[in-house]
């Protein structure tokens, strides 16, 4: 059994990146993101139709580079790419819930376009994720360490948390409460 492969499912942003970008600070931004969210780690499949999560302990970075700065109209082309991406579904049972891509645009602007399932993601989330990674690129730039706040629950505590929630007549109030709200 397959997870149903569908675009209506992508969370996907994309942000314009002006001035001299170090693209390994950037990279290693995102690197440090995956060590430490367990939810870039995890990868979905499933055994005889039972879902599976398998969270690794290391992943190769999801990173795709397009450089368009030779092209005839390359923000056209960026563009084209970045709505590619976005409508461009995710093999759960394959590949990872993410990709990033960084389009080069000009020598000095670039797209940094990512692209989520919303099995790893939400729109609170995107915020979150982009505060981080220009912490990180500016603790790489400054050559000092990140301050981020220490994480006290991954992303799969608080799965296990709410299905322990939902045990026994909780689930059926909140399906009769949202069935009745909606």
């Amino acid at each position: 059994q397959q997870y149903e492969q569908s675009a209506i499912y992508n969370i996907h942003f994309a942000v314009e990146l002006t001035g001299q970008l170090n693209v390994e600070w950037l990279q290693n931004s995102f690197k440090a993101i995956i060590e430490r969210h367990e939810v870039f780690r995890t990868q979905f499949g499933n055994d005889e139709g039972v879902p599976q999560v398998l969270v690794q302990d290391t992943v190769e970075l999801p990173w795709f580079s397009l450089d368009l700065s030779e092209s005839e109209q390359p923000q056209v082309d960026a563009n084209q790419a970045v709505l590619e991406d976005a409508r461009t579904a995710f093999d759960l049972n394959s590949e990872l819930a993410y990709r990033i891509s960084l389009i080069k645009v000009t020598a000095t602007s670039h797209i940094l376009s990512i692209n989520q399932h919303h099995i790893i993601s939400d729109g609170w989330s995107i915020g979150l994720l982009v505060a981080e990674v220009a912490s990180l690129y500016k603790s790489f730039s400054e050559g000092t360490a990140a301050e981020l706040h220490t994480l006290p629950v991954q992303y799969v505590d608080y799965s296990i948390w709410l299905r322990k929630w939902l045990v026994g007549g909780r689930l059926q109030q909140e399906l009769d409460f949202w069935t009745e709200t909606l």
